[in-house]
């Protein structure tokens, strides 16, 4: 196993060959030649993932949830940034790894999470009793339906059960 400490000098004279001028460049070039032939080191354990510019095109409305699923992937230290003529597109900086899991697992939850917030939607509207009024002929019929009860349904009784009611109190008189 080669030391961290020739790896952190292996990475500095990668730096100044690549950034340096003239005379510094080319000796800093010369001496990480010679260390990786003394040590057997391979310029990818010296440079890592090189990581690219990749866009994401995503809805506006998504985005703090697109966050989360970067964040997930490869922690909170990360820079982006957002085109200004399109508030749509977000730039970061990814390995090719980061780059398909990142949008992986986003295409998966965006899909999981907007069919749970619907859900989440019918179960506070029956919660709070937001639905319209029926009339007293309808109420009848709809008592000697008993309709079966799908997999969602139950999800909403479920929510629904885990909700506050709101009270509104109207402050206004007829």
């Amino acid at each position: 196993m080669i030391d961290d400490k020739i790896i952190q000098l292996a990475k500095k004279l990668h730096a100044l060959a690549e950034q340096g001028d003239g005379g510094e460049k080319e000796n800093a070039l010369e001496m990480l030649q010679r260390l990786i032939q003394k040590h057997g080191i391979t310029l990818e354990s010296i440079i890592g993932e090189v990581k690219h510019r990749r866009n994401f095109v995503i809805k506006t409305t998504q985005h703090k949830f697109f966050f989360q699923v970067v964040a997930s992937v490869i922690g909170e230290d990360y820079s982006y940034y957002q085109s200004k003529s399109n508030r749509r597109k977000i730039v970061l900086f990814l390995s090719d790894a980061e780059f398909i899991e990142i949008q992986a697992k986003f295409d998966f939850y965006v899909v999981a999470y907007e069919k749970d917030l619907k859900l989440f939607y019918l179960a506070f509207i029956h919660r709070n009793k937001l639905y319209a009024k029926q009339h007293e002929n309808n109420q009848q019929s709809s008592k000697e339906q008993a309709p079966e009860l799908t997999e969602d349904d139950l999800k909403i009784i479920d929510m629904m059960q885990g909700l506050k009611a709101h009270a509104f109190h109207k402050r206004l008189t007829h």
